[in-house]
């Protein structure tokens, strides 16, 4: 089981024992410290915890949903270690590297192609870069990502297999990718998107925050663009919501409007 499944599979769990929020977890765990903040890291794969920790969660969710202990939580339990134990023993891949390492339909690794163009995607779902590889597309979309400032939540590959040498094809590849990325209909090779996870961390919000401040101080400013920067001010403070809530709920296992009760 690698790191990922386990993951899923204690998310399943979480849910079909009532979906406790991560503050009641804790409260049902006082033999270990169980940070909300953790749980949700390893509930989204981004954490392999230790066997204290899962041990706890698992006896915390059981109690949740069984009113207190019971002998049978023991058995339980213990089967989780060993799934925790097959976790450990699995050599752990990032999502990037299953992302890339991931098969198509006659068994080629998406992230093997030697040519082709790729999209990576901000946190809202738009693309914040659009490139091309001429010699390795795996390898181009790493040192993209290494260099960006901002958080990438998505890739999107589209392999030129038929191509063998860069060129007008390539060029006329990538330009029906940006076309895809305005929203204009156009007729691409199969493609392959998956996520990275692991970016919607408030450093992220943070920076959408010092945006919007700048946005509102042009505004005040005035001039005939003032208009055009209010809705893109509006659009901006939406997708800033957006973020900060589901941060918030991932790390509490709340909604913002249990919080306020």
């Amino acid at each position: 089981m690698s790191v990922h499944e386990f993951a899923e599979s204690l998310r399943t769990l979480h849910v079909e024992c009532g979906k406790p929020s991560y503050t009641r977890i804790r409260e049902l765990a006082p033999e270990h410290p169980l940070p909300p903040a953790t749980v949700s890291e390893v509930l989204n794969g981004r954490r392999l915890p230790k066997a204290d920790f899962v041990q706890a969660f698992v006896r915390a969710v059981l109690r949740h949903r069984d009113g207190g202990d019971s002998r049978r939580h023991d058995d339980e339990v213990a089967r989780w270690r060993r799934k925790w134990q097959q976790a450990v023993l699995r050599p752990r891949r990032s999502p990037l590297d299953r992302g890339l390492a991931a098969q198509d339909e006659e068994g080629r690794r998406w992230g093997d192609a030697t040519l082709g163009c790729f999209a990576l995607y901000g946190l809202d779902g738009e693309a914040v870069y659009i490139g091309q590889a001429d010699t390795s597309l795996g390898g181009a979309v790493r040192a993209r990502l290494a260099m960006l400032p901002d958080p990438v939540a998505e890739v999107e590959l589209w392999p030129a297999w038929h191509l063998s040498t860069a060129g007008p094809a390539l060029d006329l590849l990538e330009r029906g990718v940006y076309r895809k990325a305005f929203g204009a209909p156009v007729d691409l090779p199969p493609s392959h998107r998956f996520a990275l996870g692991g970016n919607d961390d408030d450093a992220c919000i943070a920076r959408r925050a010092e945006d919007l401040a700048r946005l509102a101080s042009s505004v005040l400013d005035g001039g005939p663009a003032a208009q055009d920067v209010r809705r893109t001010l509006a659009v901006q403070a939406t997708q800033l919501a957006r973020l900060a809530t589901a941060r918030f709920t991932r790390l509490t296992g709340q909604s913002v409007w249990e919080a306020d009760l």
